[in-house]
């Protein structure tokens, strides 16, 4: 464990991350430390308030018009996006679930690889999804062109033990529905939405 937590010795906290962009700038804020479960050293801490919170719903409120041009397969795509870069940070994010949930190697190696076959299966099984989600519509007689629309904002919170899991399967389902996510992140998990946060 101290090789891992020497890869997150020098971690520094960018900021919120808002369509986009880093926000470090916190007004009126309230300081949230992580702490590692094994020693109780601090990891890392970040700046919140409920001004940058109104913010990011706005914001997503503002960006939710513009996922409705995108197409089923569209968002297929990017799901197998986000997949691919899972992939390439395997090695962070396995560190930080280590460190902030106190998983085994085994375990956090474990969470993850289910994660992403998850994902997979998503991507493969688009076709049967599809189907599924107008199911219902199969049992009247219905005319014309179906299409899904987007409920509005999503607003979700990581589960603390499993973050990775939580992450994708959230995910999968906010990309498919079209919906813009704001994304509340427990003060355990710091690392690890830091580093999603840069996806």
């Amino acid at each position: 464990m101290k090789g891992v937590c020497q890869k997150f010795q020098n971690f520094n906290w960018q900021g919120h991350r808002i369509h986009g962009e880093w926000c470090s700038e916190v007004s009126d804020c309230e300081e949230k430390t992580a702490y590692n479960p094994n020693n109780r050293k601090a990891i890392a801490s970040v700046k919140t308030s409920k001004a940058i919170v109104a913010k990011a719903v706005d914001v997503a409120y503002e960006s939710k018009n513009k996922l409705l041009g995108l197409s089923f397969e569209d968002k297929i795509v990017y799901l197998k996006k986000l997949n691919s870069i899972l992939g390439d940070s395997k090695k962070e994010i396995i560190s930080a679930m280590r460190i902030e949930v106190g998983k085994a190697q085994w375990e956090a190696e474990s969470d993850f690889i289910a994660a992403r076959r998850y994902l997979t299966w998503v991507c493969e099984n688009k076709d049967v999804i599809y189907r599924n989600l107008l199911a219902a519509t199969s049992n009247y007689n219905v005319s014309g062109k179906l299409k899904l629309q987007p409920a509005g904002v999503v607003v979700a919170y990581f589960s603390f033990s499993s973050p990775i899991t939580t992450f994708v399967s959230y995910m999968s389902s906010i990309i498919i529905s079209g919906c813009s996510v704001v994304f509340f992140v427990p003060t355990q998990n710091i690392l690890f939405g830091s580093i999603i946060a840069g996806f």
